[in-house]
């Protein structure tokens, strides 16, 4: 495949290596755990979360977001609070 599949192999170990330091970076205080990659917990209105630390995706009802985003940080902060009561 010569160069490109040089590239790819390089990029794939870019997004392993970027995986890797968002799970270890991952505050995993809130959640309940299904494996070391997908966590999850639930609102207070039922709601499953589901989060992937590794990727940062975050999803409620087939819906998926980043946890970065503004919809993820509202559900973070829910998360927070809930687990203050």
């Amino acid at each position: 495949m010569g160069d490109v599949g040089e590239d790819f192999r390089a990029l794939k170990e870019f997004r392993n290596a970027i995986k890797k330091v968002n799970l270890m970076e991952a505050d995993d205080s809130i959640w309940r755990k299904h494996t070391a990659y997908h966590w999850f917990n639930y609102l207070d209105n039922g709601d499953k979360v589901e989060y992937w630390p590794s990727t940062g995706k975050m999803g409620i009802k087939g819906k998926i977001f980043h946890i970065n985003s503004k919809k993820g940080k509202k559900v973070l902060s829910e998360l927070n609070a809930q687990t203050k009561k």
